[in-house]
């Protein structure tokens, strides 16, 4: 990832600076000679390194932290649905050293967190999902606002069982008193996920359209993350939503 800060002054000044995130995405092809090595140092979602199914077998892919940032607990952290939240520094934008790297909400997230994450404007509870491949199923999270500086507020969960088709969902909505989930028709079998962690072709590349399969809906009450609603559509193509 690649971030950029424009800080502005009140005697009218402003001041700019830009910085690589150092994840060990970015430490690993650094140490191998940078993008000159002509080659990749990490797997990740869209290209796997040289080898073949050798130099990838039971590499899953590396987080780039490439998407977007959330300002937490004054904490800047870069996010991208293939892992963790990355911690930078908001001020200095440094991302080596203490109080950098993966950032877990206190312990609540584990596995990934989605770039696109949504923050109530009323409440500023910041609601948001990530998907675990493993066990089939999309985790929703709700996390309060922080107690005191350093201390996370409480993150609740639920959970949506995905079944034996994954769909790819890098987007969702939430409204005054709902969090809406849409599974477009875009997804991989699971049985191929097996393939792909044995090192067989690359995790983007095996998602394929399924017309007839359709698409789901689920509604969950932010009050408590209970489902409200679970229903079946006609295919819809889905990635984005202005909200």
């Amino acid at each position: 990832g690649f971030i950029a800060a424009l800080s502005l002054t009140g005697d009218g000044r402003a001041f700019f600076q830009s910085k690589y995130i150092r994840t060990k995405r970015y430490l690993a092809q650094e140490k191998i000679g940078g993008g000159s090595a002509g080659r990749l140092a990490v797997r990740a979602a869209w290209t796997n390194r040289p080898g073949g199914i050798l130099g990838n077998i039971f590499r899953l892919p590396t987080n780039p932290s490439n998407t977007a940032v959330l300002y937490y607990d004054d904490k800047l952290l870069a996010l991208c649905e293939g892992g963790l939240p990355f911690q930078v520094d908001p001020y200095t934008l440094r991302s080596t050293g203490n109080d950098t790297g993966d950032y877990t909400f206190g312990g609540a997230v584990t596995q990934t967190f989605s770039a696109h994450y949504k923050q109530d404007p009323a409440t500023g509870y910041v609601y948001n999902f990530g998907v675990d491949f493993a066990n089939a199923k999309m985790t929703i999270f709700k996390t309060a606002p922080p107690h005191t500086a350093g201390e996370p507020g409480k993150t609740d969960t639920a959970h949506i069982a995905l079944g034996s088709f994954m769909p790819f969902v890098h987007d969702f909505a939430i409204t005054e008193n709902y969090v809406v989930v849409l599974f477009p028709a875009y997804g991989v079998e699971r049985q191929w996920m097996l393939a792909l962690l044995l090192g067989w072709g690359t995790f983007g590349h095996s998602y394929e359209w399924s017309e007839d399969r359709g698409s789901r809906v689920v509604v969950l009450k932010k009050s408590d993350l209970s489902v409200a609603a679970d229903f079946k559509t006609p295919a819809i193509s889905f990635y984005h939503v202005a909200n």
